[in-house]
């Protein structure tokens, strides 16, 4: 009878707490303390270490030039890369660097003693560390400027005409896109021809203007 009497108070005792339980609501049991809110648009300190990829740009290839003689050196981050023999002292005032295959990394125009506006192109070959001759720049054999949208631009001018044509990388293709000629009539009235290029190389004229 005794056990009996211990029993129900225990079995009420639940009863009430499961009662009391069905009633509460769920958020009630959340501490505000387990959470930490962010209202930045930093992240804490716990979340860089997640996102601490290696953003770091590729290695840097400084192209400089110095002189042995009538040999040109071409150094890569001042390390020696490339002798370039020469029977000339080139004009070291007409030599150009600037990337002119479209590549990202610079390349180099030596010109011929006479007429130092003519000369060879040598480009830089990033897998193998070197430099070598680019046959389709070569074949122009004219020094050329790089434009801001990375076409180049080779100055045919002559006495009468100022004369511009437009070169670009097609892949591995470099291909004339545009020639540009301005001149003046025998009114003396200035003209603007614009011409351009098919997929055949052919050209034709695309716009004129006075």
């Amino acid at each position: 009878m005794k056990q009996y009497l211990i029993i129900l108070p225990v079995l009420a005792f639940c009863f009430t707490l499961s009662s009391c339980n069905k009633n509460k609501n769920p958020e009630d049991y959340v501490t505000a303390e387990n959470f930490v809110v962010h209202t930045s648009t930093d992240f804490p300190d716990s979340a860089k270490t997640f996102l601490n990829t290696n953003t770091e740009s590729s290695e840097k290839k400084k192209l400089t030039y110095a002189f042995d003689g009538t040999n040109v050196e071409l150094l890569i981050n001042d390390e020696p890369v490339k002798s370039i023999e020469n029977y000339y002292i080139p004009d070291t005032s007409a030599i150009v660097v600037a990337d002119f295959n479209s590549d990202g990394y610079d390349d180099i125009f030596i010109p011929y003693s006479d007429p130092t506006d003519y000369g060879c192109y040598y480009c830089y070959n990033y897998a193998k560390n070197d430099f070598y001759e680019d046959s389709q720049l070569n074949e122009i054999g004219k020094i050329m400027s790089v434009s801001d949208n990375g076409t180049l631009l080779l100055d045919q001018s002559d006495n009468s005409t100022e004369r511009t044509i437009e070169y670009q990388w097609f892949g591995n293709d470099l291909r004339a896109i545009q020639k540009t000629e301005i001149y003046k009539d025998e009114n003396k009235v200035s003209h603007k021809d614009v011409y351009k290029y098919d997929e055949n190389g052919m050209e034709y004229l695309f716009e004129s203007t006075q």
